[in-house]
């Protein structure tokens, strides 16, 4: 006999005993789900790294975890995270992810993306529309499989925050995501890249895409090697920028004279409120 408890009447003292093997947990509209699934999921709860309200976070998935997932019904946010290659039971649990319509976060983190999967992916990232944050972190992508995704985004205009952390490209590989920020339907609010190796070129032409943007409140180019060719490229877009409000240099190779530089072509900015340039090469003279 099924018993459906309301979840929300569950102290969570109850949940934490219950779900041992979980660090929190999702929301379901029929807990008997749940207490179906339950001895089959347990036996793979080696596979589960965190699982959040409304969250499913893997470190790999299962089948049992995948059939979990598909029938899961307020899920919103998903962690994809892999440290080997793509195996068929990986691809059935990206297929489970794809078909949630209500997911509104995707992480990507610890992928070998060949290109086959960049396509799969870039089409379905083209049209889920209730996609609202897009996270690739320590992946292992070619160029081109990069711009595949960035074309996904650049047509997807229910995107509003893009997080790019630690990921294994070449210096230009982003530059098909700084055109995103040049379209005009584009709803990205929010741009983080951190730990990516950044040409001139590309900082140039992220300072000329904010030049003409109107969206843009936040952006963070943390630990990008940026140096003061790097800013010199950049400044020039920016000081023609009246969007953007929140701007973070941390922990790059700027020096006095490029702070300096920075300081200066922001003093009359007419929005920027934040900005940090600390964590980098700066004496006592400078900025």
């Amino acid at each position: 006999m099924d018993v459906q408890v309301p979840i929300e009447t569950l102290p969570k003292s109850v949940l934490a005993k219950i779900f041992h093997f979980l660090d929190s947990i999702a929301s379901f509209h029929d807990l008997s789900l749940v207490s179906k699934q339950f001895n089959r999921v347990t036996q793979d709860s080696s596979y589960w790294h965190n699982f959040k309200l409304g969250s499913f976070h893997q470190q790999r998935p299962s089948r049992q975890s995948a059939m979990l997932l598909q029938k899961a019904t307020m899920v919103e946010m998903v962690t994809i995270c892999f440290n080997n290659n793509l195996e068929d039971e990986d691809l059935e649990f990206i297929q489970a992810v794809c078909s949630k319509p209500q997911i509104r976060y995707l992480k990507l983190v610890e992928l070998r993306i060949p290109m086959g999967f960049a396509e799969n992916m870039a089409g379905w990232i083209r049209h889920h529309k209730s996609l609202q944050v897009l996270q690739l972190e320590d992946m292992q992508i070619s160029d081109d499989a990069l711009r595949k995704l960035a074309d996904a985004v650049k047509v997807n205009h229910s995107i509003e925050i893009i997080r790019l952390r630690e990921n294994k490209m070449s210096p230009d590989g982003l530059l098909p995501w700084i055109d995103i920020l040049s379209s005009p339907k584009s709803s990205l609010t929010e741009l983080y890249i951190q730990g990516s190796v950044l040409s001139v070129e590309v900082t140039k032409a992220l300072g000329e895409a904010l030049a003409n943007n109107d969206k843009l409140k936040m952006l963070s180019l943390r630990s990008c090697f940026l140096n003061s060719n790097h800013i010199n490229a950049f400044m020039p877009g920016i000081e023609r920028n009246s969007s953007l409000r929140w701007l973070s240099f941390y922990g790059n190779n700027i020096n006095s004279q490029a702070a300096d530089a920075i300081c200066e072509g922001l003093s009359e900015h007419p929005t920027i409120t934040y900005f940090n340039i600390y964590g980098n090469r700066i004496n006592d003279e400078g900025a």
